[in-house]
C-alpha cells in the first residue's frame, strides 16, 4: 500500500508480459468477465455465456480454450472471495 501511495508499483506486481499466443483468449476472458451476473455475490461465467459469445463473434473455441477460460474464471472467483 505504501508503494501505491507513493505512486510506485510494488515489485510483486511486476509481471512478465502476456505471451502473444494468449492475448486473444485473455481478451475473451475479460469480455466475459465484464458480462458476468452479479447479485448478492459474484457468480461464475456460465457455459451459456461462452456459447453466446461464440455465436455473437463468429468464433468456435476448441476444448483447450474452453478449459482455459474456465480455469481463469476459477482463479478470478477465488481472488474475489478473498478480497
Amino acid at each position: 500500500m505504501a508503494a501505491a501511495q507513493a505512486g510506485a508499483t510494488p515489485p510483486e506486481l511486476h509481471l512478465p508480459p502476456l505471451p502473444v499466443c494468449a492475448e486473444a483468449l485473455w481478451g475473451v476472458f475479460l469480455d466475459l468477465n465484464n458480462c458476468r451476473d452479479v447479485g448478492m455475490a459474484i457468480s461464475p461465467i456460465k457455459p451459456s455465456e461462452v456459447l453466446a459469445y461464440q455465436r455473437l463473434h463468429g468464433v468456435r473455441f476448441n476444448p483447450w480454450e474452453v478449459d482455459t477460460l474456465a480455469a481463469l474464471d476459477r482463479v478470478a472467483m477465488e481472488s474475489m472471495r478473498t478480497e
